[in-house]
């Protein structure tokens, strides 16, 4: 029997996404995702490194950037472990999206383009 995990995250866009398009011509859109733990002096922040593929990676290119909220979806995960200049160990977690869903932008696509929520590609 295999196993499998889902992993949800909420947070804000730490960067615009880059679009990139692979040797194959599949569209693929990074960004770091911020997620806030805790509350007052206890409150960190968790860093994500996010890879979208396909027609989610252009509308996240189109639609999404800087500070915007997100609910990331993902199946697919790895820890990019590495050591720092110091020799102190960093690591990253790193997450393909299944899905991600739009919650708060800045520059969405009723205001850009006119278009209603039935007639978006994701």
């Amino acid at each position: 029997m295999s196993t499998s995990a889902t992993l949800i995250f909420r947070g804000r866009l730490g960067n615009d996404p880059q679009l990139r398009t692979t040797q194959t011509g599949e569209p693929v859109a990074n960004f770091n995702l911020a997620i806030d733990q805790g509350y007052g002096e206890r409150k960190t922040t968790v860093w994500v490194r996010v890879a979208v593929w396909g027609k989610q990676a252009e509308a996240c290119h189109q639609y999404l950037s800087k500070g915007d909220l997100v609910c990331v979806h993902a199946e697919r995960f790895q820890v990019a472990v590495w050591s720092a200049q110091d020799k102190t160990p960093q690591g990253q977690l790193e997450v393909t999206a299944r899905r991600v869903e739009f919650i708060i932008t800045r520059r969405g696509p009723a205001a850009d383009t006119g278009a209603d929520e039935d007639s978006l590609p994701f």
